[in-house]
């Protein structure tokens, strides 16, 4: 009833079914009867399928919960596990209004005093709602970036979309997607980047990792 993948066997496809096989080669029906074009059309029509899933689930995110959109605000979205917020016991949903007496209504506000504390303790005012609280924590420096975080990420904002907008934007991902695809694959050839691929137990392993 869903259609997100299946495997297809096609009356006298393999030439040496034998006993299993599905249709006499005698039979106008036997894929092995076919024209060439028609052949390359029935193969196609697979990933042809995929194409159209992929760009109706585009259109339906687009169009009922929106497109991420930059947000300016002073809402944590996400608090990372073993991080000092997770520690402090700040939440997704809490604001952080002031960080040492300074109002933070800006994230660009509230991650630049983060990242110039020298990971000095911080005292953060936040609005949890409509409840003030403040909550101490201390910066641990990122050696990536090289610079001092507390483990919070920004609340996503998005823009609902029109159907004919949300069309034009599935037909854009869907592009850019398939473009990112063939490049990848392109590089795993030439050995720019490892042929590091996986199937179903691979995602569901990365999954858990997550």
């Amino acid at each position: 009833l869903l259609p997100l993948g299946g495997y297809v066997r096609m009356a006298g496809m393999d030439p040496e079914e034998g006993e299993e096989q599905l249709a006499p080669a005698s039979d106008p029906g036997s894929f092995m009867n076919k024209s060439v074009l028609q052949k390359m059309a029935i193969v196609f029509a697979g990933p042809l399928m995929n194409f159209i899933l992929a760009l109706v689930l585009f259109v339906a995110v687009f169009t009922y919960i929106g497109v991420p959109v930059e947000s300016n605000t002073n809402e944590i979205g996400e608090v990372k596990k073993d991080k000092p917020a997770y520690s402090a016991g700040l939440k997704p949903g809490d604001k952080i209004i002031s960080i040492n007496g300074k109002p933070t209504p800006r994230w660009e506000d509230l991650t630049k005093a983060i990242h110039n504390s020298e990971g000095k303790e911080l005292t953060l005012t936040i609005d949890r709602n409509g409840e003030k609280k403040e909550v101490k924590v201390t910066p641990q420096l990122d050696p990536q970036g090289n610079k001092y975080l507390i483990g919070i990420g920004v609340a996503q904002a998005f823009a609902k979309k029109g159907t004919f907008e949300a069309a034009v934007f599935g037909l854009e991902r869907t592009f850019d997607f398939t473009k990112l695809i063939i490049t990848s694959i392109f590089h795993m050839i030439t050995g720019k980047i490892p042929a590091d691929v996986g199937g179903p137990v691979a995602i569901v392993s990365a999954i858990g990792q997550g």
